[in-house]
């Protein structure tokens, strides 16, 4: 996981660990992140998950769908890959997640 990642790779894996995080036990499939990134083809989201995977943060095995695994469940977390929407969202769960723990 040395290289750093492309706003694009950024955004692919912050949508599969948000995925798989409302989904246990079922991986986005190609279409679905297509659809999220605003892809015109399956072939652009190929390409992001083999850099993702080179990069060793995901795996997959190319025989099963919907069969993309995160390597590591980093701590970190890339913000700029977030649209203004997430981050509101984002922001909205952590004040109410720590108004809850003050009460």
């Amino acid at each position: 996981m040395s290289k750093s990642l492309t706003h694009q790779q950024a955004r692919t894996l912050s949508f599969i660990r948000r995925y798989l995080a409302e989904n246990p036990g079922v991986a986005p499939s190609f279409q679905e992140i297509a659809d999220e990134l605003d892809l015109a083809s399956k072939s652009a989201v190929h390409r992001l998950l083999d850099a993702l995977q080179e990069r060793g943060h995901i795996r997959r095995d190319r025989a099963q769908a919907r069969s993309i695994e995160l390597v590591s469940a980093a701590t970190s977390f890339d913000l700029t890959a977030l649209s203004d929407a997430e981050l509101k969202t984002l922001a909205g769960r952590v004040y109410f997640e720590l108004q809850g723990r003050a009460a």
